[in-house]
């Protein structure tokens, strides 16, 4: 996820309780939004995940919590919480904000997908067949293995 510096304050920190955040707001996020601060050339992310009322969201701290205080300006990131999705994403070590943890160079930032989007018919096929492909491998193992301790091809 990456910060806008032209975002609009959205509303401020009033409690820090470890990674839970209450940030008292001037117009309401939906809920899921993606909000941030930034303290120290740190940036730290947001996800709201309940209104307490009509200025209160209560939300969770994607980040660890120190360094966040009272008082800090919250903005807005215009979006969910959302990954890059590409075949360049394809064998590397991410985190789950997209960003590399293996070494290598940063990722093309040009198509993202929402952590929270619906998985489609096509999605649900491929990870039924990808566990039953699992399944029927410690079946196999475990009936050569019944033969005696033998291996038979």
């Amino acid at each position: 996820m990456h910060f806008k510096d032209n975002n609009q304050p959205i509303g401020i920190i009033i409690e820090v309780h470890g990674p839970v955040v209450v940030i008292d707001c001037n117009r309401l996020p939906p809920l899921k939004q993606a909000l941030c601060t930034r303290f120290d050339h740190t940036l730290y992310l947001f996800e709201v995940h309940q209104h307490l009322d009509e200025k209160l969201v209560r939300a969770i701290t994607l980040h660890g919590t120190a360094g966040l205080r009272r008082g800090m300006i919250v903005f807005d990131t215009g979006s969910p919480l959302h990954v890059p999705v590409s075949e360049s994403c394809l064998g590397r070590l991410l985190n789950v904000f997209g960003e590399p943890l293996d070494g290598g160079p940063d990722l093309p930032q040009q198509n993202f997908r929402n952590i929270h989007a619906n998985v489609t018919k096509r999605d649900i096929r491929r990870n039924v067949e990808l566990r039953l492909k699992w399944l029927d491998l410690p079946e196999y193992v475990a009936f050569r293995v019944f033969l005696g301790g033998f291996y038979f091809v």
